[in-house]
């Protein structure tokens, strides 16, 4: 039997979901401010010529803002084997909950397969990946020409999965927030 749509008059009684911690809203925010600007600064990248003016300063800040999605989602998932997660928002459906649970991974699968292409097609000639500071990340090997394109293909196409990942988790986010009234965007602000 489908689910019955409640009224909003019962729907501001429910109660507010619990809360993320501190440092895991902070987690989240940051790499979801990372990965964001990455994309569009990616997408920037893909329309400069290697000769353009901002070229190189660009990729610079590509490459070594991708490299910090790494240990941050680390840290994150860390945190949460550790510590655990608050239970699902009340009132979502089965479907729900499940498809929350596929997109958060799929989101850490992103968080990591990103910044290790990236990092194969920076070092595939064999040279390190740049840092801030003057540090750099060493290459630990070189990779062909095959390996390098097909990491730029997959690095191409996950960056735009992982926009479009991003657009449907923030609108299922408002949708239980303002149609719902599941009050689930209090949990993670």
């Amino acid at each position: 039997m489908p689910k019955t749509p409640t009224p909003a008059a019962e729907r501001t009684s429910t109660p507010v979901p619990q809360r993320y911690d501190g440092v895991a809203r902070a987690l989240h925010w940051l790499i979801a401010a990372l990965i964001l600007g990455l994309v569009a600064l990616g997408w920037w990248l893909t329309q400069m010529s290697y000769y353009d003016r901002w070229y190189q300063d660009a990729l610079f800040w590509h490459r070594a803002l991708g490299m910090a999605v790494l240990p941050l989602a680390a840290w994150q998932i860390v945190r949460r084997a550790v510590r655990g997660t608050p239970a699902p928002a009340p009132g979502l459906a089965a479907w729900e909950r499940a498809a929350a649970k596929a997109a958060h991974r799929a989101f850490f699968a992103l968080m990591f397969a990103l910044p290790l292409s990236g990092y194969v097609i920076s070092t595939s000639a064999g040279a390190p990946v740049p840092l801030p500071g003057g540090l750099a990340i060493p290459a630990l090997f070189e990779a062909g020409d095959a390996a390098r394109d097909a990491a730029v293909s997959l690095h191409y196409w996950l960056g735009y999965g992982v926009a479009a990942l991003a657009a449907v988790h923030a609108a299922a986010a408002f949708k239980h927030q303002w149609l719902d009234g599941a009050g689930v965007l209090r949990r993670m602000v």
